[in-house]
């Protein structure tokens, strides 16, 4: 059954991961729209906003777009109506015990060969203070995904608490990593179409690069409690702003 409702024993999971793997939870009609939007996107460079992985020695109009961002709810009208966006909301809601409202959507796709890894690090050191506990992110490629092209990794079990970021000395763009302790339970989780992962906004993960002969595309959907709209952002020391656009 697709946009299946959680059971105990996934809202359970997810307390003591930090994350949950649903399979086959998409329906085919709105996985194959993904699927369009996605070859679509990757037609449309001008369309692609933000390098996740710009470098300092590459010029604003020479990045290599190893990391694609972008949104993607402004040129695909279809995707805050779809169903897929009400049962995310619905079902990240449940695992979090707690009201979620869908905040903002990314477009992230790593180019064939060169596409680059996404660190480790956690959501809360970018929204900050005001999101602690309060955030809760649907993942899900528009495509098989391993190991080999950039599937989501996550600790098991470290939602627990914040760790240290930094922003590297080499990136112009405003990425943050952060480093896991050595005996972390590291946990790697391929999908196929339609399957898609849920973490807590503290749990840590990252996503391969891609060696392959394809692009990776992947849709990220964020969500927060709705009384965090209304509050003033606190956020980390560590957190930089930077403009990727050329008429700033």
């Amino acid at each position: 059954m697709y946009y299946p409702e959680p059971t105990e024993d996934d809202i359970a999971q997810f307390e003591k991961d930090g994350f949950l793997v649903v399979r086959e939870a998409i329906d085919p009609v709105e996985q194959q729209a993904l699927a369009d939007m996605g070859a679509e996107m990757i037609e449309r460079p001008a369309d692609w906003g933000n390098d996740w992985d710009w470098r300092r020695d590459e010029p604003l109009g020479q990045r290599s777009f190893r990391i694609v961002q972008s949104g993607v709810d402004r040129l695909f009208p279809w995707l805050p109506r779809s169903r897929f966006r009400s049962w995310a909301t619905r079902f990240g809601g449940a695992l979090m015990g707690q009201d979620m409202a869908f905040w903002y959507e990314q477009f992230l796709a790593k180019p064939p060969g060169v596409g680059a890894p996404t660190p480790w690090h956690q959501d809360e050191a970018y929204w900050g203070r005001t999101l602690q506990n309060r955030g809760v992110t649907c993942w899900t490629a528009f495509h098989a995904v391993g190991i080999e092209n950039g599937c989501m990794h996550f600790v098991r079990g470290g939602h627990g608490n914040l760790l240290e970021h930094r922003n590297p000395p080499e990136m112009a763009s405003d990425l943050l990593v952060c480093e896991i302790p050595g005996d972390s339970d590291v946990v790697v989780c391929p999908i196929e179409p339609g399957s898609v992962t849920f973490h807590h906004s503290a749990t840590p993960h990252m996503t391969t690069g891609n060696s392959t002969g394809r692009w990776r595309q992947s849709l990220t959907q964020h969500f927060r409690n709705p009384g965090c709209a209304a509050q003033e952002p606190d956020h980390y020391s560590w957190r930089v702003r930077v403009s990727q656009r050329a008429d700033e």
